[in-house]
């Protein structure tokens, strides 16, 4: 017998995306995603849904490009605290002091730092209730080599990437919970 959970984001456990774009006065800004994924092969397109309270939505509106950067488990404190700050409170990229690099084919930056990064323009956006889903057609996905696998594709078990469950709020790792402790967000 099954039993009624109500309405809540009881399905799957969700990828853990950090999401990069410019302000208005050129400087990164970084913010962590969970409601993230691919929506079709061709055109190469991905979503992300963000808030319009954010300074990432605002971004993305005004230089119409993202970049998505996929953090490894290792990295899961740095995700978190890029998730949990806002970016027009405080500059998470000077405190945490990753290395921002100028994506080759579209007006947003990429965290050198995290091994898998994928180059987005905005294709559409579509206001969904509390989120505006935004697609991104992916221009480019750059990734460093030690992740690749030998057909020269990424290898997901050497990226070590996790994810997200919306409904306990905790961090997965295969069949590992993760927690994460704020003071070792900047750590990693």
């Amino acid at each position: 017998m099954k039993v009624s959970l109500g309405v809540g984001p009881y399905l799957n456990v969700v990828p853990v995306w950090c999401v990069c774009s410019y302000n208005d006065d050129g400087r990164a800004n970084v913010m962590t995603v969970s409601f993230a994924g691919i929506v079709s092969y061709n055109p190469p397109l991905v979503y992300v849904s963000i808030r319009p309270a954010t300074l990432t939505h605002k971004n993305i509106i005004k230089r119409g490009a993202f970049t998505i950067n996929v953090p490894s488990v290792e990295q899961m404190g740095l995700a978190d605290y890029f998730g949990s700050i806002s970016g027009a409170s405080e500059d998470k990229i000077e405190k945490s002091g990753v290395k921002i690099c100028g994506s080759d084919n579209v007006d947003a930056p990429y965290i050198d730092q995290f091994a898998l990064v994928a180059e987005c323009e905005l294709h559409k956006s579509i206001e969904i209730g509390s989120h505006t889903m935004f697609l991104g057609k992916i221009i480019d996905v750059k990734a460093d080599e030690k992740i690749l696998a030998n057909n020269g594709k990424p290898l997901f078990t050497k990226l070590r990437a996790f994810s997200y469950d919306p409904s306990s709020k905790l961090y997965h790792y295969g069949s590992e919970l993760l927690s994460c402790l704020d003071e070792e967000a900047l750590e990693t």
